[in-house]
């Protein structure tokens, strides 16, 4: 009996010892475990995240320069007609009106007002992805509220001029300007990050579909019948005029013809309704892995999305330096 007794306490002591060991190891790994995977989740969201902002940010200047050159396209249409055409004249009441004939000057920069406010949800969605103290955006709030909330003001005014879809503009940017706010009072950046991403998911797809109507409806079709036209013109007066032509003048005739043919076959194969639908696309991987367990799996997934997102728009982007430049 002694011995037993003898060998328990000996036997109980050392298991203690070393029970007393492995709890404390198991405590240090299952911390450690749990900090690495806290800091993945959380800090999974910044290379995509800056990714997205960064396309978001080429996305939306080449969209703005499709609706900045709308004007322009009216005119040069009008006169490009005049040149290869001279018995057409040129009308100084005409040219006047040509101005806002498919959007007015306070529409397209309404339009361009949404399409910075996308853009400020991309930069602060990137800001609370990289930022370790979420608190200090309450001071950056400020700076983002006026010119946002005068957003709305624009597209009530606009609907009442006659702007029959400025209105639909009103409800979403409104949603989301709301989101921005709330994302500066945020203090856990993971969890505000997977918040605003979710939350402001229905409100951004509603300014895409409304962006998209806009490029499928007007600003497309718009450019691709200019660029057509001034093809159509080149070639009609090449034909025409090439056997009274100078070897130097057909030259040059001939080089015009082969840059608007260059431009009409990239309005063609890039649609500017394909930046909406890629920004949609890398939008929708961004909410789907915020909506994930977040394991390195879906992280894989999010960033081969933004990879193809910033392939896409760099082609698009091109192309329209293209139709602009060349």
């Amino acid at each position: 009996m002694p011995y037993c007794k003898g060998i328990s306490q000996f036997s109980w002591g050392k298991t203690m010892t070393r029970l007393s060991f492995a709890r404390r190891y198991c405590l240090a790994a299952l911390l450690a475990l749990l900090l690495m995977v806290g800091c993945a989740q959380t800090s999974g969201y910044k290379q995509p995240v800056a990714a997205f902002q960064t396309s978001l940010d080429t996305s939306g200047a080449v969209l703005a320069g499709y609706y900045k050159d709308m004007n322009q396209l009216e005119r040069d249409c009008y006169l490009q007609e005049r040149l290869y055409d001279p018995k057409l004249p040129v009308r100084h009441e005409k040219m006047s009106s040509l101005e806002g004939e498919a959007f007015s000057a306070l529409a397209i920069q309404a339009r361009l007002d949404a399409l910075n406010l996308l853009g400020k949800y991309g930069t602060r969605l990137g800001e609370l992805a990289g930022s370790d103290a979420p608190a200090r955006f309450e001071s950056a709030a400020s700076a983002l509220g006026g010119n946002l909330y005068g957003l709305q003001d624009n597209f009530n005014a606009l609907s009442k001029q006659g702007d029959t879809k400025a209105n639909d503009y009103l409800t979403p940017i409104g949603k989301l300007v709301g989101i921005l706010g709330r994302m500066y009072l945020e203090q856990q950046r993971d969890q505000a990050l997977t918040a605003a991403i979710q939350e402001g998911a229905p409100t951004v797809e509603s300014i895409l579909d409304l962006l998209k109507r806009d490029m499928e409806e007007v600003v497309g079709p718009q450019r691709l019948t200019a660029l057509g036209q001034a093809y159509t013109e080149q070639v009609i007066f090449y034909d025409k005029n090439r056997l009274t032509l100078t070897f130097a003048e057909r030259e040059k005739v001939l080089a015009n013809l082969d840059e608007a043919a260059q431009k009409y076959q990239a309005a063609k194969a890039y649609r500017p309704a394909e930046v909406v639908e890629s920004i949609r696309e890398a939008h929708q991987a961004l909410v789907k892995y915020a909506s994930s367990d977040r394991q390195p799996g879906s992280l894989a997934e999010l960033a081969t999305a933004m990879d193809v997102f910033s392939s896409r728009i760099k082609q698009i982007s091109d192309a329209y330096k293209l139709l602009r430049n060349s």
